[in-house]
């Protein structure tokens, strides 16, 4: 199930999502695919995906799935629904990440 969006950026748009298979939370990034003038995906967001299929770690997101929308100009990428986003954790009040973390 398809939520609220949590926020948007160059790619696309980020939505909270409930997996049905197991009602775990996660967040969807709905990535435009280039028209058919165009050159297909964009390969930072094709790095994006392979870069984070193949890394397990703790303080990385987990990519748990790709999949094409049913028109074909979008890509959904399903990752593991964090507490805050990357620019509130960099940028917002409160404490600030050290080197160490």
């Amino acid at each position: 199930t398809i939520g609220a969006a949590l926020g948007s950026g160059q790619w696309g748009v980020v939505r909270k999502a409930t997996r049905k298979e197991d009602n775990l939370a996660v967040a969807v990034k709905k990535v435009r695919v280039a028209g058919a003038q165009k050159e297909g995906i964009n390969f930072q967001v094709l790095r994006e995906i392979k870069m984070l299929r193949g890394v397990k770690h703790a303080h990385i997101v987990v990519l748990h799935d790709v999949f094409p929308d049913a028109s074909g100009e979008a890509l959904s990428l399903v990752f593991e629904l964090l507490a805050s986003d990357l620019e509130r954790v960099l940028y917002g009040p409160g404490p600030r990440i050290t080197p160490a973390q």
